[in-house]
């Protein structure tokens, strides 16, 4: 994949590679630029008193962090990792995902038409974040939005192609219906709040009746449906504690 160029900009989600790790900092590379380097200091790896810093981060492990400060001048970026949400990071790790199998496609079809494929791959990342949000805008809008990209006729037809084909594999899809209850004054804003924590790519929850939701969750496959339903039951575990909110999921 085409790396971008240049520093992210301040509060973007970035994709990062544990490259260093010292007694009070880390040093991380940044995944999708170009030859650019992050610090990630003790105090912004997770809340509370940290004795070793090699309990939460190592070498070669990927992360999602937040840029926190960027000097252009300088070329200094600093990042944290408690500041992400877990929404944000199973989103960054969605995209992510879907920007190297879009990266696959692209190669794929590269040595399938004989033609280099950083043209294309350009034109994409113009009119969008990734490769994984052109992906996903594919998904949700359908392989006519190939049309709008500034490529050959001989690419739009070919990557049409493969969208369709893609988007005719069955999805796996799980339904279950939510209650949440709370006698507290600010209860609706207790709930709004979990439904945040909650949202996310593949993740759709419905209004049917106070108390009563309907969550759907949709996955490539039904194993990660599963451990999707499995990290949103750990998270009404914990949210239902720190709000005090009743909550019951039926399937």
């Amino acid at each position: 994949m085409i790396k971008k160029k240049g520093l992210p900009r301040k509060g973007e989600i970035v994709i990062c590679t544990v490259k260093h790790v010292g007694p009070h900092s880390a040093f991380v590379t940044l995944d999708e630029y170009e030859n650019v380097e992050a610090m990630l200091h003790i105090s912004e790896v997770a809340s509370g008193r940290i004795k070793n810093i090699r309990d939460y981060i190592t070498p070669g492990k990927q992360v999602v962090c937040l840029v926190l400060r960027v000097d252009e001048r300088k070329g200094y970026v600093d990042v944290s990792l408690k500041r992400v949400t877990d929404s944000e990071k199973r989103r960054k790790f969605l995209e992510w995902r879907f920007s190297k199998r879009m990266g696959n496609l692209l190669r794929f079809l590269s040595k399938k038409l004989g033609e280099s494929s950083e043209e294309v791959e350009r034109k994409i990342l113009e009119r969008y974040n990734s490769l994984g949000d052109f992906f996903r805008n594919v998904q949700r809008k359908g392989p006519q939005l190939v049309d709008s990209l500034e490529i050959s006729e001989k690419w739009k037809k070919a990557l049409k192609e493969e969208f369709s084909e893609a988007l005719k594999r069955k999805k796996s899809v799980i339904k279950a219906i939510l209650e949440l209850k709370s006698y507290a004054p600010d209860g609706v804003e207790k709930i709004r709040k979990i439904f945040k924590e909650l949202g996310g790519d593949g993740v759709e929850i419905t209004y049917l009746g106070a108390p009563r939701y309907q969550l759907k969750i949709i996955a490539e496959n039904y194993k990660m449906a599963e451990s999707m339903l499995s990290e949103i039951m750990n998270k009404l575990e914990r949210l239902s504690k720190t709000e005090r909110v009743e909550f019951r999921l039926e399937r």
